[in-house]
């Protein structure tokens, strides 16, 4: 990225009135500062060059979404989506933001829509499975979650999840598998250790249940 910067910087200093090279140096920038206001004026400049550039409005709804303004986040995704409704990153922000608003349905709605379009896309399949965990379809939930990790074993939060949710649906086994997968994946999380705890109580494997709740103090 640090690359990519140089490159874009240069790009601009030849034309200024670039809508890639500023697109691509505001979006460059917001990923290696990790400061959304930095990229603000680029995604800015591109829509005023250009009034449909809708992937500068998702990245400004992504942006005004890491700052907690829901509501500005959200004006400049439906934005993006009524633009383009096939921007597969459009679709599944907005589903996280309205997933993020504890509107859980029409959070569905919008990451299925992803889903048509792009049918592997990791982050829609977690989004649905979150959603439908939140909505009370844990059974739902699980075949979501499955699909995320069919793409990605490395996954330690959705390996998490999926615990939990087997754990609510009852089938521990299945549970254990994931809790022990989420920790060699992330041994930090002190919440899986705890979970794997009890766990291990309900199939009466006592003293691993032990071990594992010291490492979750």
């Amino acid at each position: 990225y640090q690359k990519a910067v140089k490159y874009f910087k240069h790009a601009r200093k030849l034309n200024p009135e670039s809508i890639p090279a500023n697109f691509g140096y505001g979006k460059t920038l917001h990923f290696l500062t990790n400061n959304p206001e930095v990229a603000k004026e680029y995604y800015e400049f591109c829509i005023k060059k250009d009034p449909y550039h809708y992937k500068a409005f998702c990245q400004l709804g992504i942006l005004y979404l890491e700052k907690g303004q829901l509501e500005d986040s959200a004006d400049y995704l439906k934005k993006c989506v009524s633009i383009n409704p096939k921007y597969v990153l459009g679709l599944v922000t907005m589903g996280n933001l309205l997933f993020d608003s504890g509107h859980f349905q029409n959070a569905i709605k919008y990451h299925e829509q992803a889903l048509k379009y792009s049918p592997n896309e990791i982050q829609a399949l977690i989004g649905m499975a979150n959603a439908l965990y939140d909505m009370g379809k844990p059974e739902d939930a699980v075949v979501y979650y499955s699909k995320a990790l069919e793409q990605d074993q490395g996954l330690s939060d959705v390996h998490y999840n999926l615990a939990n949710t087997l754990y609510m649906l009852q089938e521990t086994t299945k549970a254990i598998q994931h809790y022990e997968t989420a920790i060699d994946l992330n041994p930090d999380k002190s919440e899986t250790y705890y979970n794997l705890g009890n766990a291990y109580c309900v199939v009466e494997k006592f003293s691993e249940a032990i071990t594992v709740y010291k490492k979750s103090i």
